[in-house]
């Protein structure tokens, strides 16, 4: 089932500006509109200007994110009805393990999408996670895997 979600391919340009502090255990830092972010911000910022609103699901500090972590350390609140979604979905998926990365929506829409850069692979608990959430009425197209590279 995994194989019918649709792909997206995508380049982003390596950041090579200053440094950051924290890359959250060595993740890229990428360029987007001369800003350093990270693979699921900058995905995020794509969806953004196509109309959706959204945040990364940033299981690393059990938070939401739309910013780089370092400019919102705390994370972000998402609107309640959004909140109460996904905590009805944990619940019935035993826990958040396996969560896909970008949690967005538009309208009554929602998005997940998982991120995959050059050496990443979908991991058994996220493919768990996705069967789980079709199993309680999410539709197919309401996923989305992103396989991201680095300009050369």
């Amino acid at each position: 089932m995994i194989k019918k979600v649709k792909k997206v391919n995508i380049k982003f340009k390596k950041w090579a500006g200053k440094p950051i502090k924290n890359t959250m255990g060595n993740k890229e830092v990428l360029d987007v509109n001369g800003e350093p972010l990270f693979a699921e911000l900058a995905y995020l910022t794509y969806l953004k200007n196509e109309g959706w609103e959204g945040v990364w699901i940033n299981n690393w500090r059990k938070k939401f994110q739309n910013k780089m972590p370092f400019e919102q350390p705390d994370g972000t609140k998402i609107p309640d009805d959004k909140l109460e979604f996904l905590t009805k979905l944990w619940k019935k998926n035993k826990g958040r393990g396996g969560t896909w990365d970008i949690f967005a929506w538009k309208g009554e829409k929602v998005l997940f999408v998982e991120l995959k850069g050059p050496k990443d692979k979908i991991r058994p608990n996220q493919i768990k996670w996705f069967l789980a959430s079709l199993k309680v009425g999410i539709p197919l197209e309401s996923f989305q895997i992103v396989e991201w590279s680095n300009l050369k």
